[in-house]
This record gives structure tokens, C-alpha cells and sequence, in this order.
């Protein structure tokens, strides 16, 4: 309906006396009272135009926001819900409720809402950065943190993401996930972000604050108070580190070196104390692993990892015992890192593999246990016979992934398993009707995003059509 709307009306009108009875033309004649904002006139022919075609979505959006422009929540929220009973990943629908639990001051309701619209719209900000809003509003912080950090995955400098963020960690003492973003903070509110550091350094989280003034050094070297904070801080790490070393308190002694490498990589006069400690905390951490205390391996290696991040056999100790008990999501950061230490690896590569596979990342899982093949040159070994039989299996298990994708409302990752045969199918044959199945799948995909007013529905048309024009 380009143009203004007013245009079309007499035509319209003439229509409607002709054909009082047609649901198309009510709707038409509603949607052009709605651009015009003559919300009384529109309600009427909107209301008439779905009571008679309860399945034409296009009319009852339309009613919907209707009743939102009127104030008339009730009957917004009522329209709303039977569009979402109809396509339960409606995006104008889920919106809509948001906006009026927003109004309402309803911040459960309003967190569903958004909470909802953010996993079926990851691309977009509004949505998770409303649901953090919502979350923070209930003191909910675990809620707040993780939306605020899928609202930043998507706008990194979004002020008010990065204030929710800030305020969620500190209310869960998870320092460790603030040096990322401490450098925006620092420029939205220098005087918060050295307050919060100078409070982690004296004992609340030193690793975290060491990280955090790392960040701030590299980002604004010649800014004065950010540099006292730093000297500060290092001075009172140094004499710690020293009276912990003397009373042969490993633990403390560790974190505060830990934190003086971070501030001071180039700084010689720790290599002697940082060998020490590691060593102490590697047989620690073996001795623990032998006898099957995972606590205690896992908090071992993490003290070896505080004095030197890159000992690959910290990393997969932390990983192995994390898949080993069942936590194959937690597992995948520290195998990575051990796989990224010592690519040579071939055990540390499959164990990666087997997490990466296990939380349900099974694209990438697939060339890394590649890798794990090449690095047998040609031999039969029993971690390349495992990456073998796996990868016979992976391309079926893909497709079998997508197509759940598709009937839970996750268009996107059907996509992704589609884009990936695509590329894989021209040199390996056995993935051709995996790919001809896809392109169904990919279709169907296309058809539910489209009734579902999806913002993904362009990109994956565009895919299909790029796929079988």
C-alpha cells in the first residue's frame, strides 16, 4: 500500500458498498483506516475481517495493533495470545505482548515475552535488551546477565546492555565475565568501573581485576587515574605475593602472581616464584586426578592456569573432568584452549571433538575430528578408528538436527546444517541427498518464517533461491 493511504480510500469505500460481506475487502478498507490512524473506523472492518477468516494472520496483526494504538490491552493481549496459539513464534505478536506488559509494568509477563521473541529473532537487539530490562526490574540477575550478553553479542557498545551487565555480575560474583567489556564501561562511567576494580583487587577478585586493568592500560595508557590504580594495586599484589611465598601459602601466592603476570608479562623477576608455583600445582592436580577427586583436579589446574594460561595439561585436566562428568558445554572452552596449546595432540583433539559433539555443536565437531585422522598418518589407531565411525554418522545426525530445528520455530539453524552441506556435497558424494533433503527442509523453513512475519524470512529465501533457483 505505498503512497498515502487516502488515495485508495474512495475506491475502497465504493468496494465496501458493493461487497459489505468480503472479508479481503474489509481488511483492506481496515489496514488503510490504521495507516491513516483512524483506529475507530479500522476496528470494526478488522474485527468483521477475522471473525470471518480466523486463519488470516495479516487481519488479525492488524486488529491487534489496533487495540494497542487505542490502549485497549484486553483485547490486545486476547488477539495477541490467539495468534501465537495459531504460530507460536509469531514475531508481531510476541512483540505486542511485550510492549504492553511493558505499559503495565507486568515485568514476569513482560520477560516471557521478550524472552521468547530473542530466541526466535536472535539477530535483533530490542528483544533480549527488553528482557534484560524485565529481568533486572524482578531482581532476577542470572536472567539480566545472560540477555544482557546476548543483547552485546549483537550491538557490542549498547550503553544500557553493558550497565545491566555490569550490575548483574557484581550482583552474582561473576567478576570473571566483566574484562570484555570494562573498557566501554570505563567510558560510560570512569569513576564506577575504577571504584569496582579498586574493590576486586583488594581481595574480592584479584585475577579479575588484574585482567580489568590490563584492559584499561592497553585502551588508555595515559589517563592518570587509571594508571594509580594500577600502580596501587601491583604494589600491594607484589608485597602479598612475597609474605604469602614466605609462610608457603601456594594458593595465595599464586593469585597474586597470577595477577602481576597479567599487569606485567615482561616483568623477569617472577619467572623463579611463577616455575615454583606451577610445578606445585601440576603434581597437585595429577596426584588429585589419580585418585578421582574432580574438585580437587579441577581447582589444582585452575591455579596452574592463573600463573600461566597457556599449560595445555590444565586446560585438559579442567575439560576431561567436565565431559567425563556430564557437562560436555563446560567441557568445550577448556579443551579448545588444550587443543589450541599442543595441536599435535590427537587425545586432546578427540576429546574436544567428543564435547563439541555431545553439547550439540556438530558442524564444528566435524574438522576437528578430522584432524584427529590426519594426525594418524594413515594408521589405524584407536582415536582415529572413533573419528572414523563418528564422522559416517554425523551427516545423517545433521539433518535429523535441522529438521527439529525447523518443527521448534529455529529456521536459522536449519539453515546453518543446509549451508554446510551445500559446501560439503560437491566432494563428498555421500552428502548429495542428504543436500536434496535439506533444500526441502530449507523451503519448508522459508513458508513457516514467512507466515511468522520472520525478519529471517528474506535471508533464507535468499538462500534457497541461491540453492535451487
Amino acid at each position: 500500500m505505498a503512497g498515502d493511504p487516502g488515495d485508495a480510500l474512495p475506491k475502497v469505500e465504493a468496494a465496501l458498498r458493493n461487497y459489505p460481506d468480503d472479508p479481503g475487502v474489509q481488511k483492506y478498507a481496515g489496514v488503510l483506516h490504521y495507516r491513516r490512524k483512524e483506529f475507530g473506523l479500522a476496528e470494526p472492518l478488522l474485527t468483521r475481517a477475522v471473525s470471518a477468516a480466523a486463519t488470516d494472520f495479516e487481519a488479525a496483526i492488524f486488529l491487534m495493533r489496533v487495540y494497542y494504538n487505542i490502549g485497549n490491552d484486553q483485547k490486545c493481549e486476547l488477539t495477541a495470545r490467539a495468534l501465537l496459539g495459531l504460530q507460536p513464534h509469531n514475531a508481531d505478536a510476541l512483540r505486542t505482548l511485550g510492549r504492553i506488559y511493558n505499559r503495565r509494568n507486568d515485568w514476569a509477563q513482560a520477560a516471557e515475552a521478550w524472552r521468547h521473541l530473542a530466541e526466535a529473532n536472535p539477530g535483533e537487539a530490542e528483544a533480549p535488551l527488553q528482557a534484560a530490562r524485565s529481568y533486572r526490574r524482578q531482581d532476577f540477575a542470572a536472567e539480566a546477565l545472560e540477555f544482557a550478553n546476548r543483547t552485546l553479542s549483537v550491538e557490542p557498545a549498547n550503553a544500557e546492555a553493558l550497565r545491566i551487565k555490569v550490575e548483574a555480575a557484581i550482583a552474582l560474583d561473576r567478576y570473571e565475565t566483566l574484562p570484555s567489556v570494562i573498557v566501554a564501561y570505563f567510558d560510560l562511567h570512569p569513576d564506577r568501573a575504577l571504584a569496582l576494580i579498586e574493590r576486586l583487587a583488594q581481595g574480592k577478585d584479584v585475577p579479575a581485576a588484574a585482567a580489568m586493568l590490563a584492559a584499561l592500560a592497553a585502551a588508555h595508557p595515559m589517563d592518570e587515574a587509571v594508571s594509580q590504580t594500577i600502580e596501587t594495586a601491583a604494589e600491594d599484589w607484589r608485597v602479598l605475593a612475597i609474605r604469602s611465598e614466605l609462610q608457603r601459602n601456594d594458593k595465595e601466592a599464586a593469585i597474586c602472581l597470577g595477577a602481576l603476570r597479567t599487569l606485567r608479562p615482561e616483568d623477569q623477576t617472577l619467572t623463579e616464584s611463577l616455575d615454583r608455583i606451577k610445578r606445585y600445582f601440576l603434581t597437585t592436580m595429577k596426584d588429585a586426578a589419580l585418585v578421582g577427586d574432580n574438585d580437587a583436579t579441577i581447582d589444582a589446574a585452575e591455579m596452574v592456569l592463573m600463573v600461566d594460561p597457556g599449560a595445555d595439561e590444565a586446560w585438559f585436566a579442567i575439560g576431561r573432568s567436565r565431559l567425563v562428568h556430564n557437562d560436555p558445554g563446560g567441557a568445550v572452552a577448556p579443551l579448545r584452549s588444550a587443543a589450541e596449546s599442543d595441536p599435535e595432540n590427537a587425545w586432546y583433539l578427540l576429546n574436544y571433538a567428543r564435547a563439541l559433539q555431545q553439547s550439540g555443536n556438530l558442524i564444528p565437531a566435524i574438522p576437528v575430528y578430522r584432524q584427529v585422522i590426519e594426525l594418524s598418518n594413515g594408521r589405524d589407531t584407536p582415536h582415529s578408528a572413533e573419528a572414523r565411525r563418528v564422522l559416517g554418522r554425523l551427516p545423517s545426525m545433521l539433518l535429523a538436527r535441522a529438521r527439529e530445528a525447523l518443527s521448534e520455530g529455529r529456521p536459522m539453524e536449519a539453515l546453518a546444517v543446509h549451508e554446510f552441506l551445500t559446501v560439503e556435497a560437491p566432494t563428498n558424494p555421500d552428502f548429495e541427498a542428504l543436500l536434496a533433503a535439506s533444500l526441502d527442509t530449507l523451503l519448508a523453513a522459508v513458508k513457516q518464517a514467512y507466515k511468522a512475519h520472520s525478519p529471517a524470512t528474506r535471508l533464507l529465501a535468499e538462500r534457497f533461491l541461491g540453492s535451487d533457483p
